[in-house]
């Protein structure tokens, strides 16, 4: 397996061991982070420019792969090299392009008024990604395909880990941060309500495993298997974990991200939280229970399996058969 790397993330430990075949690194672009909080586009942009020649040796390795082992399907977790690589004459090998991104053209999708510019580069960003490829689309609640321009909707995709912790109610708040810039804003309210207890899992390089600051407030580093977050910075997955486990989530898009406040608007709408500006958690001590939105979500996620085994078989015949008249296709999915 091939897995782009960049220098903002760290790699993360349940990742690597979450597989049954070695997993090869690859640089590959990735935002880059001002403050620790905000995307910095300009920055990103130059990355991109600076480390053009190890992007190409990756390219170069995702090319000798796919000669080596011909694959009959290439599952592709948004890397936008295998959007160039697919752009580059490989697209007689099926691509399944797999991302919530790509739900942002759907006519359910949640409209965000303000951020048009970034929307707009996200957009550029998914066409390249996804070119020649079908895209299959991750959301939060069932949503019409559109098989014409090869696009297919599904459910989260969850670690299995998730599906055997059990539940139980705690006296206490867990938070998830993306960046470790964010804590500054969590101490404030802390400072405000320190009969509140938190724990707080965040990625910073060099943290402790755990730093206690007082009684009532602890940093963690981020770990796939404690982690239960319940106000996070708005990543898809991190709201999607919450929401099986039947949290209420508050979800606070990182500065700049856009695809970071589309999906907080998205949860707020569908009832799987609420969307938020800053760490203000008093909201999170009042949310009220969701339970059929908990309950929709839930049945959504048990057709993960079957949607996504109809997806790739979608990804395969189009792929060989692509002059298959869309009659022939659509029974497939209907199921």
């Amino acid at each position: 397996m091939l897995a782009g790397t960049n220098q903002s993330r760290n790699w993360p430990a349940y990742f690597e061991h979450g597989f049954d075949v070695p997993v090869q690194r690859l640089a590959s672009p990735g935002f880059v982070f001002s403050g620790h909080r905000a995307v910095n586009l300009p920055a990103t942009l130059w990355q991109v420019v600076t480390r053009m020649g190890e992007f190409r040796a990756s390219l170069r390795t995702l090319t000798e792969a796919r000669r080596r082992t011909a694959p009959d399907l290439v599952v592709n977790f948004l890397e936008p090299l295998v959007g160039l690589l697919s752009s580059g004459g490989a697209a007689a090998v099926p691509v399944l392009a797999v991302g919530h991104q790509f739900l942002l053209n759907h006519p359910d999708y949640v409209k965000l008024p303000t951020q048009q510019i970034e929307q707009w580069g996200l957009r550029q960003y998914l066409a390249a990604t996804g070119r020649g490829a079908v895209r299959y689309a991750l959301s939060f609640y069932q949503a019409s395909d559109d098989l014409p321009a090869g696009r297919i909707v599904g459910p989260p995709l969850l670690r299995d880990e998730l599906f055997r912790f059990e539940t139980q109610e705690e006296d206490f708040l867990l938070v998830y941060l993306l960046n470790d810039g964010y804590r500054a804003d969590l101490e404030r309210w802390h400072m405000r309500r320190p009969q509140v207890p938190i724990h707080c899992y965040y990625d910073r390089p060099g943290a402790p495993e755990s730093e206690a600051v007082d009684a009532t407030l602890t940093f963690h580093r981020l770990h796939g298997e404690r982690f239960r977050g319940v106000a996070c910075t708005a990543g898809f997955e991190s709201i999607s974990e919450a929401a099986w486990l039947g949290k209420p989530v508050f979800a606070v898009p990182v500065d700049g991200h856009v695809e970071q406040a589309l999906n907080a608007l998205d949860a707020e709408q569908c009832g799987l939280g609420l969307a938020g500006r800053g760490f203000d958690l008093d909201r999170l001590l009042e949310a009220p229970p969701r339970r059929a939105a908990r309950t929709r979500f839930r049945d959504w996620l048990a057709r993960s399996d079957e949607r996504l085994g109809y997806a790739m078989e979608f990804a395969i015949r189009r792929a060989h058969s692509p002059s298959t008249p869309r009659r022939q296709l659509r029974p497939m999915l209907a199921k």
